[in-house]
């Protein structure tokens, strides 16, 4: 997920393009990137530049661990160095005039200088590093270990810092806008009069609107679709009181979840609240052989044809797995987020 939010640093606001240094460049308009990372020995590394409008990717050969970046980003933009291979990666802010210096054994245990948002974000990172897969680095999935509590964090810390260019950084990178949109558009009004990290905010700005119109204006629409083994789901908003779609992967997670969905199908008589699990999975080969393995089944499971993109739920901007819906009886979303508890707490206050 990180990666694409990164990714979409491509549309819409447009900045200043990122260039890679020519040799007659000013200081003005470059910035340097020297590094002493014992892991990258002999090894080539890059460095990739997410602008909001631009990517460059920077190559450098190391030796005995020692490397050398040099570019050209007007604007701050987000950084992400890593070994050429598979492996962890780090991410840092750069723009033209910084001098950063990195050093330590691995990317996982590494200290920056030279540049004060980057040592405040190391700062917040150690200070919670319970939150995160990894100190400063993280492995190649670049997910925080709970988003809820990663998302508290960050806008403690933006209360008590304010829209400096490290709490930026911050919300663009590890913030989850899903699980409530309101508080993340507040957290990003607050940089309004903040130039210098209006780029870095252009993606997450954007997401945060398309997931407030969803939530306003988007209903959870009745359906007919196949379920596992081989009967048909046929799904009103209308039958009962409230309903609680939970958009699944195929991956190590569903075991975990699917336990709470038939604890919490049967938990409540059906005119109360219906469970639908539907399967962002794509491959129904993979499906089948997953559901099959499902024990006590009392929630309803079906495979989405084409995922999130499927006709019947494209409306509900689903842009993750595990995501869970909480609708009442005339299909308005109540709560929407990657979170089944919040859900589940929701769903408590309105039925006792």
């Amino acid at each position: 997920r990180l990666m694409n939010r990164l990714t979409q640093y491509l549309i819409l606001i447009p900045a200043l393009m990122l260039t890679i240094l020519s040799a007659g460049c000013s200081h003005s308009d470059t910035f340097t990137i020297t590094g002493k990372i014992t892991d990258f020995a002999d090894r080539p590394v890059k460095l990739v530049i997410y602008n909001s409008d631009s990517i460059k990717t920077l190559s450098a050969q190391a030796s005995l661990g020692r490397f050398t970046f040099k570019g050209s980003s007007a604007d701050y933009s987000v950084a992400v160095l890593s070994s050429m291979s598979s492996g962890p990666s780090v991410r840092f802010l750069v723009r033209n005039g910084d001098k950063i210096t990195l050093e330590g054994p691995s990317l996982d245990s590494l200290t920056i200088k030279g540049s004060k948002p980057n040592e405040q974000i190391a700062d917040f990172m150690a200070s919670n590093s319970g939150l995160f897969d990894g100190l400063y680095s993280s492995s190649s999935s670049m997910l925080p270990i709970s988003e809820a509590a990663t998302n508290k964090a960050i806008a403690d810390y933006v209360d008590k810092e304010g829209p400096t260019p490290a709490s930026a950084f911050l919300i663009a990178v590890y913030y989850s806008p899903a699980g409530n949109p309101t508080r993340a558009a507040a957290l990003i009004n607050r940089f309004d009069t903040n130039e210098e990290t209006r780029s870095l905010l252009a993606s997450i700005s954007d997401a945060v609107k398309n997931e407030l119109n969803t939530v306003r204006s988007a209903r959870v629409h009745s359906f007919n679709l196949p379920a596992a083994g081989d009967s048909t789901v046929k799904f009103a908003p209308s039958a009962q009181s409230y309903s609680i779609l939970a958009f699944t992967s195929s991956d190590s997670r569903r075991k975990d979840m699917t336990s709470r969905l038939r604890e919490l199908s049967g938990s409540y008589p059906r005119k109360s609240l219906r469970v639908i699990e539907l399967s962002l999975c794509g491959d129904s080969a993979t499906w089948k052989s997953v559901t099959k393995r499902d024990t006590l089944v009392n929630w309803s499971r079906i495979l989405l044809p084409g995922g999130a993109a499927a006709l019947q739920v494209r409306h509900l901007n689903i842009g993750q797995a595990p995501y869970y819906i909480l609708a009442d009886s005339t299909g308005r979303q109540i709560y929407r987020g990657p979170t089944l508890d919040i859900a589940v707490d929701s769903l408590e206050r309105r039925i006792k």
